[in-house]
């Protein structure tokens, strides 16, 4: 995803300064269409060649050159490509990397890929625990505090998935939410955010896609920088694709390290009962990952 929005920001970029030069070209050429100009510079062009040859003096037919150009509303520097960035000369990168220019307009491109703003409507700024029960309001402190250490942090993280559970209400959907903004918006880094529904309705869609297919429909599942599934235990069991594309995901995400990040209101127990060993050891491991139950009442009832 990273790379396809990268490419049509710079894509955009080298658009806008052919755009510029072909202007240029354009006044240039209308310039020249002019006789008097057209006469001017032919001999200043060859004056130029004479110098190289004997060094013989350009002045007098620059002068006349210029003096023509002003005549007739025109500059020498009228011509000229003169880069709005002097960092990178508006190639969109210096010493390799995406220049300072362009990273704001990368950060819309990836927000706008991503639906960001829509899916991820909360961010940490919103997350206020002022007014709540104390002994809840001090876990969310602590869990808010984590979750966005971890995205600064990443991908020099050592855990790739977390779980959040709890009953409704609880903040679950907040915090993922506010992870995947930050994610995106301060960080640059791809972010998919999804009901587990709509998870499971990708994977139907791979499921029964062509083979030359199925790796585009599920790309952006397995290499997205963070995805969060929303709600895990609230979509149907579908033969041959819910357990079967959770556990690819999850196995293909965690040997590269990219963050999952899933809320449930299932407990241990429940999650065990509903998607069995194998897929709860990955959900609960705690090698790769972080199991965080947030305690309290539904909030939204206050």
């Amino acid at each position: 995803m990273k790379k396809r929005v990268l490419e049509q920001v710079i894509s955009s970029l080298n658009r806008r300064v052919q755009a510029r030069k072909n202007a240029l070209a354009s006044l240039r050429a209308e310039a020249y269409s002019i006789p008097e100009i057209s006469s001017a510079q032919s001999a200043y062009s060859k004056a130029k060649f004479d110098a190289l040859k004997n060094g013989a003096s350009l002045e007098q037919y620059k002068t006349a050159y210029l003096d023509a150009l002003k005549k007739h509303g025109f500059k020498e520097e009228d011509f000229e490509y003169h880069p709005t960035c002097s960092r990178c000369g508006d190639t969109g990168y210096v010493d390799g990397k995406l220049c300072s220019c362009m990273k704001k307009e990368y950060i819309l491109a990836l927000a706008k890929e991503c639906h960001i703003l829509s899916r991820a409507p909360f961010s940490f700024k919103d997350c206020n625990t002022s007014g709540m029960d104390k002994t809840q309001g001090e876990a969310l402190d602590k869990l808010y505090a984590f979750a966005e250490e971890y995205v600064s942090k990443y991908p020099a993280v050592s855990k790739s998935v977390l779980v959040f559970t709890g009953a409704t209400g609880t903040g679950k959907s907040c915090l993922a939410s506010a992870m995947a903004r930050k994610a995106v918006l301060e960080r640059g880094k791809s972010a998919l955010v999804l009901s587990a529904y709509e998870f499971n309705s990708t994977c139907l869609n791979c499921h029964l896609a062509p083979v030359d297919e199925k790796t585009k429909v599920i790309n952006d599942l397995l290499h997205a920088d963070f995805v969060v599934i929303d709600d895990l235990g609230t979509e149907p069991m579908l033969k041959n694709v819910t357990l079967e594309y959770l556990q690819l995901v999850l196995d293909e995400r965690t040997r590269s390290n990219l963050s999952t990040i899933i809320t449930t209101n299932l407990d241990a127990s429940q999650l065990k009962d509903r998607y069995g060993e194998r897929i709860f050891s990955r959900l609960t491991d705690a090698k790769h990952s972080v199991f965080r139950r947030i305690p309290g009442k539904d909030l939204r009832l206050k």
